[in-house]
């Protein structure tokens, strides 16, 4: 998990389950987009996974350009790719019943088709991939 907003890690790992607590990871630093750069969570995600593992991913950083470039590294990487078995991505597209939530960070040039289609590519490729608002 990476987030970049300051939260006090005691209070933050005390709400751990037991169960859970030791294959949890936080990174409270910014992410880092560069492909290759230790801080880019893809490049973590590429040396901790095993394709057998199943390998969840919940991108939302609120951030279009952002969330666009990673998903852009993800469909360019088949071997990062095959990794990841199922996705949740909140598309902020130009959908006018979701601007109140999305506001600024909607994209005004991408609409809802172009998520089925984004979505569609995933799952052309074996990854289970869902959206929400």
């Amino acid at each position: 998990m990476w987030e970049v907003t300051k939260y006090n890690p005691a209070k933050l790992f005390d709400e751990v389950p037991d169960e859970a607590f030791h294959a949890y990871q936080y990174f409270n630093i910014p992410a880092n987009l560069e492909p290759g750069n230790k801080k880019n969570p893809l490049e973590i995600l590429r040396k901790i996974a095993h394709p057998d593992d199943f390998v969840l991913v919940k991108l939302d950083i609120d951030n279009s350009s952002l969330e666009n470039a990673y998903i852009a590294q993800l469909l360019a990487d088949p071997a990062l790719l095959s990794l990841v078995d199922e996705m949740f991505f909140e598309h902020h597209v130009n959908f006018e019943p979701l601007w109140r939530n999305w506001g600024s960070s909607a994209d005004k040039n991408l609409f809802l088709a172009d998520s089925y289609k984004l979505f569609f590519s995933f799952r052309q490729k074996g990854v289970r991939f869902h959206g929400w608002p």
